[in-house]
C-alpha cells in the first residue's frame, strides 16, 4: 500500500497501475495459502463464508485481467508479514495462527485464537475453528470470539486475549517465538505466546505441530503448570467415536478413518460450528487435559 501511495504522488496513473500489479500476485498467493483444499477460506478472527466473492470468482477475475494464478505451495509456507503458517504433507493441510493480534492499532475483528489451527485430510476439513455467525455485543458474540471456540489451549477457562464488547480487545497475547522446519519427511512448527501472563506472571503456552505423511502430533505445554485444556473442534460432517479415555476415531467421507491417541484423558463434548452469518451447526469437540503442564494428541490416517 505504501508503494501505491508513493506512485500516486510521484508520477500518476502509469506508476499506480504498475504498483497495483505488483500487489496482485502476492495477494492471490496469500489467499491460496489461507485456503483449504475445498477452495474455501480458513476461519481465523471474524471469518465466514458468503461474505466476500468465492475464491474461484477472484481467480477468474484476476485471469481476465491477465494474471496467472498459482495453487498454494506444497510443504511449508510461512506468511511472515501476517504471521500465519501453512503445512502440507501427504494428504493433509494445516493452517495455523502463530500471529500477533492485529492490526495492533485497531483489532476490532480479532478473536482470542492465538495458536489455533485448522486441518484438512483427503480434501475434507477435520479440525476447525468455530467461525462467525453474528456481530453485535451479546453473550454469543463474546463466546464466538473467545479462546474456547477455537482449536487451541485455554488456561483457567480464560481467554488468551481479552476480547470485549463487539469489536474490542484489551490485554492481548504476544508471540514469544516461532520456529519452522521441514526435513523432507515431517514438517515441524513450534510457537509460544504470553497471553496468560496476566493470570500468573511468566506464563507461557507453547504448541508444537509435527505433520507427517500419515499423521499429526500436537504437543501443548504450559509453564508454570496450571489448570489448562486443549480443545479440538471437529467439522460437523466428521463422525467422532471415543473408544477409551484416551483413544478414539473420526470417520470422514467415503469411510476414511483417522484414529486418535492422547497421553492424557480426553472428554468429548457437543458444540456448534458457524460457517455463515445466521448459521449454527452442531458438531463435536475433544477436550484434552494438560497434566503437569503438558498434553499430546496424535492423529493417524490411512
Amino acid at each position: 500500500m505504501t508503494n501505491i501511495l508513493r506512485a500516486v504522488t510521484r508520477t500518476g496513473t502509469e506508476d499506480l497501475i504498475a504498483a497495483l500489479k505488483d500487489c496482485v500476485l502476492p495477494m492471490l498467493d496469500w489467499l491460496a495459502a489461507m485456503t483449504h483444499p475445498d477452495d474455501k477460506i480458513a476461519f481465523f478472527n471474524d471469518a465466514a463464508f458468503g461474505i466476500a466473492p468465492e475464491n474461484s470468482e477472484l481467480r477468474a477475475y484476476a485471469q481476465r485481467l491477465g494474471f496467472l494464478t498459482r495453487p498454494a505451495n506444497r510443504g511449508l509456507t510461512f506468511l511472515k508479514d501476517s504471521g500465519y503458517v501453512r503445512l502440507s504433507n501427504g494428504p493433509a493441510v494445516i493452517i495455523a495462527d502463530v500471529a500477533e493480534v492485529g492490526p495492533t492499532y485497531l483489532p476490532g475483528h480479532a478473536h482470542a485464537d492465538t495458536l489455533s489451527f485448522e486441518c484438512s485430510v483427503f480434501g475434507e476439513r477435520l479440525i476447525v475453528n468455530s467461525g462467525t455467525s453474528m456481530y453485535g455485543t451479546g453473550i454469543e458474540r463474546l463466546r464466538q470470539r473467545g479462546t474456547a471456540a477455537h482449536s487451541t489451549v485455554t488456561i483457567r477457562d480464560e481467554n488468551s486475549s481479552e476480547v470485549w464488547g463487539g469489536f474490542r480487545v484489551a490485554r492481548r497475547a504476544h508471540i514469544l517465538r516461532r520456529n519452522c522446519n521441514w526435513d523432507g519427511d515431517a514438517i515441524t512448527v513450534e510457537a509460544a505466546h504470553d497471553g496468560y501472563a496476566r493470570l500468573v506472571s511468566g506464563t507461557e503456552h507453547t504448541r508444537t505441530w509435527r505433520l507427517l505423511k500419515n499423521g499429526l502430533i500436537i504437543v501443548d505445554e504450559v509453564h508454570p503448570s496450571q489448570e489448562a485444556r486443549a480443545i479440538f473442534h471437529i467439522h460437523p460432517e466428521v463422525l467422532v467415536k471415543q473408544e477409551t479415555a484416551r483413544t478414539g476415531s473420526m470417520v470422514l467421507g467415503e469411510g476414511r478413518v483417522a484414529t486418535w491417541l492422547s497421553e492424557t484423558d480426553v472428554e468429548m463434548s457437543d458444540g456448534t460450528w458457524h460457517s455463515e452469518f445466521g448459521k449454527s451447526i452442531p458438531n463435536s469437540h475433544l477436550i484434552v487435559s494438560l497434566i503437569s503442564g503438558r498434553s499430546q494428541l496424535e492423529i493417524r490416517w490411512t
